[in-house]
């Protein structure tokens, strides 16, 4: 932008964005750096003699018609004739928007002349700081700095002894707080990481295996192509019509990035999801976000198959028709998913070899390495740890020397090294991918390839009796590159930890316009420092019409960037001062030895005081960038006027009065500081080191005031709507006064209708715990039965080890397990049959398995072993005992019988299926047919039944679609499941109450945000959820998502936890009769702009954030604690979550929400899907310890120290939700 001075004789001056004050603009300073910024300049402005600076150089110009000598001024000139700012030479070393060259014609000369210089093309990098977000010795910091002069094309960042690539337009970075620490993994690659139709890539192996998440922009063929599905390279598709159809139809693209769709790389490597062959991949399709200026709409971009070159895309339903502009930005949505993660790089397989010669004396592609800067420059930025495997060489590459792809492989391999050595996959002991798997060969034949430069056939594809693929590796290959990369992620280089004492470099580097060779390197460095407000105390209370109510001491002495409030409290003396070193400070009255009220810099320089007689003093505060001017300065008696009619009086009040009449008063009314109206009403006022304030006072209308520190951080008077802030730049107020209450940074720190809200729901738990339950079902026969029934996490799919291999408390089950032998319809007893005591053993069908055959399971084996309803019946009858007050109660028995079925959908487990051929429902009324037969004459209830389904309603395998993947459909299905279920109890045991009905709430990698139908909204989660609210006979228990699990299923510990949950809340409404509600939403609301507040039915304060177990023991950390907005126009960005009341969490916004507005928590689209951070406190322990058996098989990030060996805690985690904002249940 071009730069105008406030020099005094300016009285006119333009600015870049429309705005325009008075100035003589043939006298104002205009300083450019670009030719962007110079065409800028509006045309009227260009006189004849204007004085423009290019860079620190000054220039007068004159303006001419094109081929003519008769100078003029731009007003009257066509724009493409006023090219006369410099000569051709100069307008190349400006650089930016230069592309072609000058009619010499136009130019009529300098005025004054200057030669050209390249300094003007220098990288200049300014203001580079390393602010520390928190104060502990870890903090997270925040990179940030300015570039002007020609843009660089790459940046770096160093500390430590590491170093981070970026982007040449990133201007800010936060690194990750621990690098070694792996949440996710992503992968970027070709078919040798491509996972879309296989379960055992190396990448889903290394997944399971350390317990994370994975997302992919493999595929087939496409190395040159992931560098734009990544998003590192810009997408920009023609659509044709420049119009978008309405949500759900299909149009057109024509073009992408310019040019036709292709599979020829040559001619459009940006097809981003052509792979070239149409056998291979089908229906390949990628979900993004189109930016057209300042509209956005979410889309799904599509293909056929591979090799069409039918571009379509979709907007999503219920999005109106839009017209377009031209060409419009395409941004994946995958691209941000991969922050934070541990990204695998495996790109170059199809195109390292260029077969022509090069710069660098070999036959390899030099895109790869752009692409590969770019990808790591992107992967980086977005703080993720980046590793990078080599090209590996083809068994068909028979030729050697010089122009062979093999020897091609050997010179892009050495050179992705040597760029990337930190980044280069290499074990401890320096064996690289190929390496390793070369050292992995076993047969002659192994050892035959080896010695030919290929990787070992036992690693390879067999396609024949005797024939093998010459590259695609096998599932054992798959597997070695999965150990090969644990120990490359172990042995690799990471930068390390940032303390407070951290010194950062920041590098740029890139080219010279005007002769294309390298810039000179540009670096700076900076240390870390506290960032603003980081310690601000903010013990503020609510005011009180009481003008002399006592509030006690508050300290709201902080740092602030560059300025420091001392002092201990306001109204207090300041303590250790260097008198003599002050005074000499101050302009004015250097007598003072103590000040109530400083305000220094942060090497204490002194800018203004308040001394104990009241008098203000200050100095010019050069520190402190302030928009009033001149800048105080102490003059007894006399007064400082601010413009309408405002002034500042300096004397024995010391006050500032607006035009209004409103006076902020440095001593009025006995007070130490205070903010009063013009009739002498305090506002908000210190007293001997006492807070007051009244919220009757005079509003403040036309009276503002703001001073700007250095950082950024604004102490404004009157603005934001409140009567007093200290704020940042971008207006979120850290410190606020408005109607007598007093806000802070964490909330609003007296805000009456924050704690009505906070009081409204705890009132509303109160109720929900004081309801009586007294309609089902009570375990009072000799025999009670807890039937779980539903789909693989009912049934306990790979939970082996089995941990419950003791029977306790009477405890039994039907048959020689808790479940049936037999995989159909009926019910079959493991033997021996009839009542057994209840112990965990685990199966497979009606295979067994002891210690040795669990230990040799493989991972992401199915077997069962300790499904949930063996916990359940433990932790009830625990309960039922202390409940009781009995060691054990021997006349009532609980027996428990699991007749779920994996992979079911809900219309194929109902009692008469709506889909499939199978009656899986019999399996239920069999078994509880056999029960009563086992008993004989003794009584028999149904106690409880926990209903544990609804993956494969939400995620849709391959070839098994659920005809219920609506709202509307699975509620309906749900209720009439209950009441089947419930009726079929009864009617077999002749009890005349309902068993309780108990359901979790699917999630985790299961969620998905929108049906069948392309509808947004959790169907399946929130229908069970209002299912669950609506029923006087059903309880949701919680959440799936925050067990430990094996990327999916519940482990062994997983699911033993969650049965104890169920046994609680079974607990809860069953033996005691009080009622229940999980941990939800009951209020959303918004205010200001900004703010979306959730309000909680929290069954025991306070909420918490905390981290969800995942795969293999991994911890969810989620960036926005499991919360995203979105509205009409599309996703609204978070800039913070917090939780302000223990009942509240408040969502601060990036930017405004638009038209419907709604709040998610624990969706698809989160970094983790499926999960959220938001629990409570309930202090509730089960009766089972959490384990850890690694001779038994148990995965080692099992291993978790923070629950071995110790209680599971029964908190109560958040549900599942998307909710509009202004949703209220009216209590």
């Amino acid at each position: 932008m071009a730069k105008l001075s406030t020099e005094p004789n300016v009285a006119r001056l333009f600015d870049l964005d429309g705005r325009k004050v008075d100035a003589v603009l043939k006298r104002a300073r205009i300083s450019v750096d670009t030719i962007a910024e110079r065409e800028q300049i509006p045309i009227a402005s260009r006189t004849n003699y204007l004085q423009v600076y290019v860079g620190d150089q000054k220039r007068t110009f004159v303006w001419v018609f094109a081929g003519s000598t008769r100078p003029d001024n731009g007003a009257v000139m066509a724009v493409t004739n006023w090219v006369g700012l410099y000569t051709q030479e100069e307008s190349k070393n400006l650089g930016i928007g230069f592309t072609g060259s000058l009619p010499s014609g136009n130019v009529a000369g300098l005025a004054e002349g200057y030669a050209a210089t390249d300094a003007l093309a220098a990288i200049k990098i300014a203001d580079f700081r390393a602010t520390a977000l928190s104060s502990g010795t870890n903090p997270a910091v925040e990179l940030s700095w300015a570039l002007s002069g020609t843009p660089p094309t790459s940046q770096m960042v160093s500390w430590g002894g590491s170093s981070i690539a970026l982007p040449g337009t990133a201007r800010n970075f936060t690194p990750p707080a621990n690098y070694s620490a792996i949440t996710g993994f992503g992968i970027v690659g070709n078919s040798l990481s491509d996972s879309g139709d296989v379960n055992t890539r190396y990448s889903q192996v290394l997944a399971a295996r350390l317990g994370v998440s994975l997302i992919s922009v493999a595929r087939y063929s496409s190395d040159w192509r992931e560098v734009y599905r990544l998003g590192a390279k810009p997408i920009y598709v023609t659509v044709a019509g420049n119009s978008l159809a309405a949500g759900g139809t299909a149009k057109a693209v024509t073009l992408i990035n310019g040019l036709a769709p292709s599979n020829d790389p040559g001619l459009n490597p940006a097809s981003f999801l052509n792979t070239g062959d149409a056998n291979i991949v089908t229906n390949l399709t990628m979900s993004g976000t189109i930016v057209d200026g300042s509209v956005t709409r979410h889309v799904t971009v599509s293909i056929p198959n591979g090799a069409s070159l039918a571009y379509t895309v979709t907007q999503d339903a219920g999005l109106a028709a839009l017209a377009l502009t031209g060409p419009v930005l395409f941004i994946p949505d995958i691209s941000a998913q991969f922050a934070g993660r541990t990204v695998v790089v495996a790109v170059g397989q199809n195109f390292f070899f260029s077969g022509v010669p090069n710069s660098y004396g070999d036959y390899t592609n030099p895109q790869m390495w752009v692409d590969m800067a770019l990808i790591v420059q992107f992967l980086q930025a977005m703080g993720c740890r980046v590793i990078i495997l080599p090209v590996l060489p083809q068994a068909d590459w028979t030729a050697r020397g010089v122009g062979t792809p093999y020897n091609a492989h050997l010179a892009a391999n050495a050179r992705t090294a040597s760029l990337y050595p930190d980044l280069y996959a290499r074990t401890a002991g320096g064996q690289d991918w190929i390496a390793y798997l070369k050292a992995g060969a076993q047969s002659s034949a192994d050892n035959d390839d080896v010695a030919a430069g290929y990787i070992p056939r036992l690693f390879r594809i067999q396609t024949g009796s005797d024939t093998w693929d010459f590259t695609h590796l096998n599932e054992a290959g798959d597997a070695r590159t999965a150990d090969f990369l644990q120990l490359a992620l172990a042995a690799q280089k990471i930068p390390p930890a940032i303390t407070q004492s951290t010194v950062f470099t920041l590098s740029a580097s890139g080219i010279n316009p005007r002769t294309g060779e390298a810039l000179p390197f540009s670096s700076t460095t900076a240390a870390v420092r506290a960032g603003a407000l980081t310690g601000i105390a903010t013990a503020l209370q609510p005011g009180s019409p009481a003008a002399q109510v006592s509030y006690g001491d508050r300290s709201v002495a902080s740092a602030i960037g560059d300025i420091e409030v001392m002092g201990t409290a306001f109204g207090k003396k300041l303590a250790n001062l260097d008198v003599n070193a002050l005074s000499t400070l101050i302009t004015d009255n250097p007598a003072v030895a103590n000040l109530m009220f400083a305000i220094t810099d942060a090497a204490g320089y002194f800018g203004a005081g308040l001394a104990p007689d009241g008098t203000l003093i200050a100095r010019q505060l050069q520190s402190l960038a302030a928009m009033v001017t001149p800048l105080l300065k102490v003059a007894v008696g006399g007064e400082v006027q601010l413009g309408n009619a405002a002034k500042i009086a300096l004397g024995d009040r010391g006050s500032i009065v607006g035009g209004d009449g409103a006076m902020l008063d440095m001593r009025g009314m006995n007070y130490e500081f205070c903010i009063c109206d013009q009739n002498d009403n305090v506002l908000l006022g210190w007293l001997n080191g006492k807070l007051y304030g009244l919220r009757a006072v005079t509003q403040f209308t036309t009276f503002r005031i703001t001073i700007t520190f250095a950082n950024g951080v604004i102490l404004d008077i009157g603005d934001h709507n409140y009567d007093f802030a200290i704020s940042d730049a971008n207006g979120n107020v850290f410190l606020g006064w408005k109607d007598g209450i007093g806000y802070t940074s964490s909330g609003a720190a007296g805000s009456v209708d924050l704690d009505k809200r906070d009081a409204a729901n705890k009132a509303y738990s109160q109720r929900v715990y004081a309801r009586r339950v007294r309609n089902i079902q009570l375990p009072t026969a000799a025999y009670n039965a807890l039937y779980i029934y539903g789909q693989s996490l009912g049934q306990g799919d790979e939970t082996w080890p089995a941990l419950s291999r003791t029977a306790r408390l009477g405890n039994l089950m039907l048959g020689g397990n808790t479940m049936s032998s037999a995989d159909a319809g009926t019910f079959v007893q493991f033997t021996p049959t009839g009542l057994q005591p209840l112990v965990a053993q685990t199966v497979n069908g009606s295979t067994r398995y002891d210690a040795a055959g669990e230990a040799a399971l493989a991972p992401g084996n199915g077997s069962r072993g300790e499904p949930s309803n063996i916990g359940w019946a433990n932790g009830a009858k625990a309960r039922f005992n202390d409940y009781l007050v009995v060691s054990n109660a021997t006349d009532r028995n609980f027996v428990t019988i699991n007749v779920s079925k994996s992979g079911a959908t809900i219309g194929e487990l109902e009692k008469t299926p709506s889909e499939g051929g199978t009656v899986y429902y019999n399996k239920y009324t069999g078994s509880l047919t056999q029960l009563i037969t086992a008993v004989g004459a003794s009584t028999v209830t149904v106690a409880g039944i926990s209903y544990m389904q609804g993956e494969h309603d939400y995620f849709q395998a391959s070839g098994h679609a659920s005809l219920n993947i609506t709202y509307a459909a699975y509620k309906g299905k749900l209720t009439t499941m209950a009441a089947n279920m419930q009726a079929d109890a009864m009617a077999a045991t002749g009890q005349t109450k309902p068993p309780a009905f108990m359901i979790y709430q699917t999630g985790g990698s299961y969620t998905r945000d929108v049906d069948s139908n392309g509808v947004p909204g959790l169907h399946v989660g929130m229908a069970q959820l209002d299912f669950s609210l609506a029923s006087d006979t059903a309880w949701m228990v919680g959440p799936a998502y925050p067990y430990t699990d094996k990327g999916g299923h519940f482990d062994s510990n997983g699911s033993r936890w969650f049965g104890h949950q169920i046994a609680k809340v079974w607990s809860q409404v069953v033996i005691e009769g009080r009622d229940w509600e999980p941990l939800r939403p009951i209020k959303v609301w918004q205010e200001g702009t900004s703010t979306i507040y959730v309000a909680y039915h929290v069954p025991c304060g306070p909420l918490v954030f905390d981290e969800p177990q995942l795969s293999g023991g991994a911890e969810y950390n989620g960036v926005n604690k499991g919360f995203r907005l979105t509205d009409d126009v599309g996703a609204i960005g978070i800039s913070e979550v917090a939780i302000v009341r223990d009942t509240i969490i408040r969502i601060t916004t990036s930017r405004a929400a638009g038209a419907n507005p709604k709040v998610w928590y624990a969706s698809q689209g989160q970094t983790s899907p499926g999960n959220g951070m938001v629990r409570d406190s309930d202090p509730s322990l089960a009766s089972d310890n959490y384990v850890y058996e690694p001779d038994r098989g148990m995965y080692p990030t099992a291993n978790i120290a923070q629950f071995v060996n110790k209680p599971y805690p029964l908190w109560n985690w958040g549900v599942a939700f998307v909710l509009p904002v202004g949703y209220s249940e009216g209590n």
